[in-house]
Parts: structure tokens; sequence; C-alpha cells
């Protein structure tokens, strides 16, 4: 939904393919999306699932580890968990930064998925969000997986 309690969606898709990465998804609240950003400064909260080439046909950790400028697993507070999202296998965890987030990343086929979930405070709308969106997430199956 967009509008005054809803999201509005942008793409992002590089000039040229850098570090693998193939496209960002970003979900921002409409509301955050009117408002002027500041020069120089950081953009609101957002829920952002970027997605990347996985050329070393790495695991999610291992991904992860190895790319933590996308992965922010550097900065993950408490375990990293296990999980199946989409019928695809994921890790998940929380980090801190500008904004806390709450982090899934999932190897799936050629691609790797880092999606984030920022919020500002525990009682956000987004992080409210964040466990519906991640549920309604669905992988095609690939060849030699179960």
């Amino acid at each position: 939904m967009s509008g005054p309690g809803g999201y509005v969606v942008q793409e992002i898709t590089p000039a040229k393919n850098t570090d693998n990465f193939i496209q960002s998804i970003v979900l921002m609240q409409y509301e955050d999306s009117i408002k002027d950003m500041p020069v120089g400064g950081e953009g609101p909260p957002t829920i952002t699932i970027s997605i990347f080439k996985n050329t070393k046909k790495q695991q999610s950790r291992a991904w992860a580890d190895e790319h933590k400028q996308y992965s922010n697993i550097n900065l993950k507070m408490g375990d990293v968990t296990e999980a199946v999202v989409g019928g695809a296998n994921a890790i998940c965890y929380m980090a801190d930064g500008l904004y806390a987030s709450e982090n899934v990343v999932v190897a799936h086929g050629e691609n790797v998925y880092v999606i984030s979930g920022m919020f500002l405070d525990a009682e956000s709308s987004l992080r409210k969000d964040f466990a519906p969106f991640i549920e309604s997430i669905r992988f095609t199956p690939q060849a030699g997986q179960e």
C-alpha cells in the first residue's frame, strides 16, 4: 500500500556491476519518502532486499562473513541463528549501526539475498512489518534442492 500508512518501493540497479551487486529493492514508509533528505545526511529506516551474484556458491553464513560491508554481520548483536525463509536455508541476526536492524541472508540458486529491516525503536511499524514481510517470501526450488 502506498500513501499515508503505506510504503513506497524504489529499485536501485548499479550503472555497472560492482562486487557482483545486481539490484536493491527498498521499501520506505510513505511519510519518510515525502520528507526532504538532509544533504550529506542519512536517509530514514527502510526494509531493503539487496541481491548479489553468489559466484563462489557459498552458504549464507560464509557469504555474510566474507561480505561484511553488505551483510553488517560484523555489527551483530547476539547470536546468528539458522532458519528457513521461503523454502531456502538462511541465517538471521540483529545488527546495530546508524539504526538497529533485523537481518536475513539467504543463499539460493545463483544469488545471495540480504534482507534488512531497520528501525528506530522496537515499537516502530517498520519493525512490526518485517516478520510478516519475511514470511511472505517464497523461493522457487532449484535443481538438486529439496
